[in-house]
């Protein structure tokens, strides 16, 4: 969900002096701070260590029989396509756009086991299924980064996601953009499960703050158990972000004109199944979203957008 980044930026620089020269290309850990008037200096925030889980908490154990949910990773390698639909539309000047339906987008992801504690992944080149669109290809850019390189991924028998380490880049000095973009879009479709033994009705909720570049967002995830079979489980997810208001610093942007986060709502909700010898399920899940910005250019009125998105990510093995 990146395009909408983009956006902003197109329209937070149209004011620019356009004898000046550009920002330079960096990558900068994120920083979240207080709205304050463009040109008043800000105090740098201390650098956060994400993704953080807050909590996770066993809501209802489950009315039938109780048994641990564990996975064994045991596949020697397993291709999971990811692909997106998404209509989509903006406001801006307290105007809205006619939706637009961008074409599908597909991304996937080779899995295989490294032992209990780890993964071996390698994110396939993303595609768009169409005419490839600015708005389009602009979800891919962060994918990019990470397309046909190798790399491991901390992941135990519970399904929590622990440490991306690129084997061209073991200290991750110039891969954090990468690794962000990765870890936040497994965070949407990876199903951890809880420490305790469960049974059919079983719910449970996971409470994270990641990165979603450029901002940071709170991520509260709900499952419940539906199924389990001796091949697996069925459980139907409920999983909202929440981005609160901040200042976004960019160094698209940052020459430029202030950006801030006034809210950003993002949902995913529906069902999936799960084989526990997988790390990634398979089924669909609904999308909507809603981002609101507003942009402080130094010369010009302040500009206000919103944008929204609604669609769905469907989960597959390869035929």
């Amino acid at each position: 969900m990146r395009w909408w980044w983009s956006v902003i930026v197109v329209c937070a620089c149209s004011s620019k002096d356009s004898a000046a020269p550009p920002a330079p290309a960096t990558n900068p850990p994120i920083e979240v701070r207080p709205s304050t008037p463009l040109g008043v200096d800000r105090l740098p925030q201390p650098v956060v260590d994400l993704p953080r889980q807050q909590s996770f908490q066993l809501l209802e154990p489950g009315a039938t029989e109780r048994a641990l949910l564990r996975y064994d990773i045991t596949e020697t390698e397993v291709t999971t396509s990811i692909e997106m639909t998404l209509t989509s539309r903006h406001m801006t000047g307290g105007a809205w756009s006619l939706p637009s339906t961008l074409p599908p987008i597909r991304t996937a992801l080779v899995v295989a086991a490294v032992d209990a504690t780890q993964l071996r992944v390698r994110p396939l080149p993303g595609e768009v299924l169409g005419d490839a669109t600015p708005e389009a290809l602009s979800y891919l850019a962060g994918w990019k980064a990470s397309e046909n390189r190798r790399l491991t991924l901390g992941f135990d028998i519970r399904g929590m996601l622990g440490r991306i380490t690129f084997a061209d880049d073991p200290t991750g000095a110039t891969s954090r953009d990468a690794i962000d973009d990765l870890t936040q879009r497994l965070l949407s479709i990876v199903v951890p499960v809880p420490a305790e033994a469960v049974g059919i009705g079983a719910r449970w909720r996971v409470v994270t703050v990641l990165a979603q570049r450029p901002v940071v967002v709170k991520q509260t995830a709900t499952y419940e158990l539906l199924e389990r079979t001796p091949a697996g489980w069925k459980v139907r997810v409920d999983l909202q972000r929440i981005g609160e208001e901040q200042t976004i610093v960019d160094p698209a942007v940052a020459t430029d004109a202030m950006v801030d986060l006034i809210a950003l709502v993002r949902r995913y909700k529906g069902t999936v199944e799960i084989s526990p010898t997988r790390a990634l399920p398979i089924g669909t899940l609904e999308i909507e979203s809603s981002i609101h910005l507003r942009s402080q250019p130094r010369t010009g009125p302040v500009q206000e957008q919103i944008l929204e998105d609604k669609g769905t990510v469907v989960l597959g093995l390869p035929h």
